[in-house]
């Protein structure tokens, strides 16, 4: 991060918590580590469940590149966030990842929930239909879309691979790639890597590689739910 930016961003998480926040955090590839020259710095800001502010009324503060999402206290502390995706497993990703930049370190004290097979299940169908928005996203020449998803869609489905064989949460793209490769049969042992190439923008996507993603659902981690 650079000086410019982090001032920025903390003038922003700053100016939240004078607006009532209890807390400001930043999450997502920023944080992580994964992030590409044009990825969003993600903002994640509490507020005691009275004081709640909707994410409209906070956009004004957002300048372009900067999201902020807001959670009440009683939901993020409970594991039960408003989120599209599986909450569980989102939960687990910002606990471990999330760094808190203003106001009081609340994240970080909440304990990990469970991510049940249900979750994974869940989480499985939620990422194969990306694999397939991806697929017709190529078809129809959508390049960003399409790599998007492929990308989100191959690791994250990879991600929950690993959890159903039992590995640690992994939380970066890197880390998912490198080890999901133990459990992939030799067919679909290179796509991981291929998903990251893909990613940073040194191999082409091209539509057999979204075919190929679909099969890595259906093929092999739908076969291990």
């Amino acid at each position: 991060m650079s000086n410019q930016t982090e001032k920025k961003i903390t003038k922003i998480a700053w100016s939240l918590i004078n607006k009532g926040a209890l807390s400001v955090f930043l999450y997502g590839s920023r944080v992580i580590g994964d992030a590409l020259a044009n990825s969003d710095w993600e903002l994640g800001v509490i507020f005691e469940d009275t004081k709640y502010v909707q994410r409209s009324k906070l956009a004004a503060l957002a300048p372009e590149g900067i999201s902020i999402y807001p959670f009440k206290l009683s939901d993020i502390t409970n594991a039960d966030p408003e989120t599209p995706f599986i909450k569980s497993v989102w939960m687990n990703e910002i606990i471990r990842t999330a760094k808190t930049i203003a106001g009081q370190d609340i994240v970080s004290t909440i304990p990990a929930p469970e991510i049940t097979k249900e979750d994974l299940a869940k989480d499985i169908a939620f990422h194969k239909a990306r694999a397939l928005d991806a697929m017709l996203a190529k078809r129809h020449e959508h390049e960003e879309l399409a790599k998007n998803l492929f990308v989100k869609s191959c690791l994250f489905g990879l991600r929950d691979l690993i959890l159903q064989k039992g590995g640690d949460f992994p939380t970066s793209y890197k880390e998912i790639s490198e080890n999901a490769e133990k459990y992939l049969p030799e067919e679909y042992k290179k796509l991981s890597s291929l998903a990251l190439s893909v990613r940073n923008g040194e191999a082409e996507l091209t539509l057999d590689l979204t075919f190929k993603n679909i099969g890595l659902f259906t093929e092999v981690i739908e076969f291990e739910s």
